[in-house]
């Protein structure tokens, strides 16, 4: 690479692009980059950093390990990108741990020096500023990851390497960096069983597949809806936008569609707000003309802790059904079918 070609890698850095190109062109024949292989760890948590790591090409993660191994992925930095700066100016040791997803181009400048340049140049400091709040807004959106679910996040995931990794395949989109289950899992803290499960309900409702070991996208859409109150948590870029972290999360209507059954209600729909309970008895909030539906059959209510339905069959005579097996409590979801006697519901998110 020659030093015309490194010169423009450092002005596409916001910060140093600030202090102008003569200072973009003394960095690149002072600052030389070297080359990191894929997974190899840049620095490690508890290291004390004396130069400011400026990404010139690639991708690298963000993240935490616990004592026993566990690894939790905090966030993507593609080129352009900086580490090191906050524990730099703190005069902290390194409150996190770096590793290279690609082949990573990688610079180093004196932290004295990164300082002093901050110092030359108002703009610069500005722009580095601008650029701190942008991934701090990041890393707060990642925080909502505590209210999501695995599937949620495991979207959330897998558009984020999207971002950085997607190639059109036809109709569909392919994540042209490989991940495994055990990689999957790692990154978002959770057992690789409860990956796999996922992954396996994705696959047999087309929504993700493989292609020479590679996953491929083909219902971008219903990712996207899923992640959607977490969409752009984990990815950053210097000068990328941040739109998406301005979506609000609305919470999901329930509805119950009377399928079939006896009585003139069939092909209406309920809706569900705390609770519905459905039987015979004339004070339930969903009466069934049904001799084989009992006074108080079941119950359909929104979870205390969380955004996701659930019926509960309240020990009725000829119990209750979902999705064609007996049920005594259950989570449902988006079309699940439900019967009761001789009465089939259908249950809708809207």
């Amino acid at each position: 690479m020659d030093m015309e070609q490194l010169t423009s890698l450092w002005m596409q850095n916001p910060t140093f692009a600030a202090a102008g190109e003569p200072v973009c062109q003394e960095l690149a024949q002072t600052c030389p980059p070297t080359a990191h292989v894929p997974k190899s760890i840049l620095v490690r948590e508890g290291d004390i950093p004396t130069h400011l790591f400026v990404v010139l090409q690639g991708t690298i993660r963000i993240y935490q390990r616990a004592a026993d191994g566990r690894e939790v992925l905090v966030k993507l930095l593609r080129a352009p990108s900086v580490f090191c700066d906050l524990e730099l100016l703190a005069g902290l040791p390194m409150v996190k741990n770096v590793a290279a997803v690609d082949e990573v181009q990688l610079a180093a400048i004196d932290g004295r020096e990164f300082v002093e340049l901050l110092r030359r140049f108002p703009e610069a400091m500005l722009q580095h500023l601008q650029q701190v709040s942008a991934a701090f807004c990041v890393a707060a959106r990642n925080q909502r990851q505590v209210f999501a679910s695995v599937e949620q996040r495991l979207a959330n995931l897998l558009l984020s390497y999207l971002d950085f990794y997607g190639r059109p395949v036809g109709d569909a989109v392919q994540i042209t960096e490989p991940l495994s289950q055990q990689q999957m899992a790692q990154s978002l803290g959770a057992v690789r069983r409860s990956v796999a499960k996922v992954l396996s309900e994705w696959t047999r409702a087309n929504i993700i597949g493989r292609e020479n070991d590679l996953l491929v996208i083909h219902q971008l859409d219903k990712l996207e809806d899923l992640a959607a109150p977490i969409r752009g948590s984990l990815c950053y870029q210097m000068g990328m936008s941040l739109s998406q972290l301005t979506h609000s999360e609305e919470l999901s209507q329930g509805e119950l569609e009377l399928a079939s059954g006896p009585g003139e209600l069939t092909g209406q729909r309920f809706g569900v707000q705390g609770e519905l309970m459905i039987g015979t008895h004339p004070r339930c909030d969903l009466v069934l003309p049904d001799e084989t539906v009992s006074r108080h059959h079941c119950r359909v209510f929104r979870g205390a802790t969380g955004p996701r339905f659930w019926i509960e069959d309240l020990d009725s005579d000829g119990g209750t059904r979902l999705n064609g097996r007996p049920v005594r409590r259950g989570v449902l979801r988006d079309e699940d079918q439900i019967e009761l006697g001789s009465t089939r519901l259908v249950f809708h998110l809207v």
